[in-house]
């Protein structure tokens, strides 16, 4: 799930392309890899402990939720109108063509922070079970979407290959989440809403200082 993307493309389009999609997956994985395994760190022994509790359970759950969402969704927010610009300063005209890339990855990077943040709960609880299923249905949609998509569109097909089946499967796994918290969905999904709202309308405000002001 996690190396197999970069398997393919090295096979099929060769290592420069390899080290375009890289970097691009690194920079846009930032939300998930440098906040949410400081985030998982703690949680999961505190979700250990009040796992016979429902009511503080839940309570605990959505609050560390209700932070994932806040810092990774803006983060993600930035890193997707702020590619063409990060690349350029950071690594150099020569990296350009990964910018499509990175911008999808940034998407799937802030769906993998909210996902992963949910995995910590799932396994105080005892439902590991869970976490592998999800992550094979992940694997199983990537086999689907991988192939295809890249030999349409490159690396950016391969990003979406990605994207997508990470999508699918996290847009499910909230509801299994609230039944073992016994919380209604929308509970979890109202978390996302406000930090969406907001990231939408400063990546907008971002946009248009870039294009009307020519702001680099």
């Amino acid at each position: 799930l996690t190396q197999g993307d970069d398997v393919f493309v090295g096979k099929l389009l060769g290592a420069a392309a390899l080290g375009l999609y890289q970097m691009a997956y690194t920079i846009s994985n930032l939300p998930s890899t440098e906040l949410t395994s400081v985030l998982n760190r703690v949680t999961f022994p505190a979700f250990s402990k009040v796992q016979s509790n429902p009511t503080r359970l839940r309570r605990l759950f959505l609050r560390s939720f209700s932070i994932a969402a806040a810092d990774a969704i803006p983060i993600a927010g930035e890193i997707f109108v702020l590619a063409e610009e990060l690349t350029w300063v950071l690594l150099g005209p020569q990296w350009m063509p990964m910018v499509p890339t990175m911008q999808v990855l940034a998407v799937w990077g802030c769906i993998r922070a909210l996902g992963g943040s949910t995995s910590p709960l799932l396994q105080a609880l005892g439902r590991p079970h869970l976490i592998t299923l999800f992550h094979l249905i992940m694997v199983v949609l990537l086999i689907i979407f991988i192939y295809p998509l890249t030999m349409q569109w490159g690396i950016l097909g391969t990003g979406l290959a990605v994207a997508v089946g990470n999508f699918i499967v996290h847009w499910f796994r909230y509801p299994i989440i609230a039944r073992e918290i016994q919380s209604p969905s929308w509970a979890i999904y109202r978390l996302v809403l406000l930090p969406f709202i907001a990231t939408v309308a400063m990546v907008g405000a971002t946009f248009v200082l870039k294009s009307s002001l020519g702001i680099f």
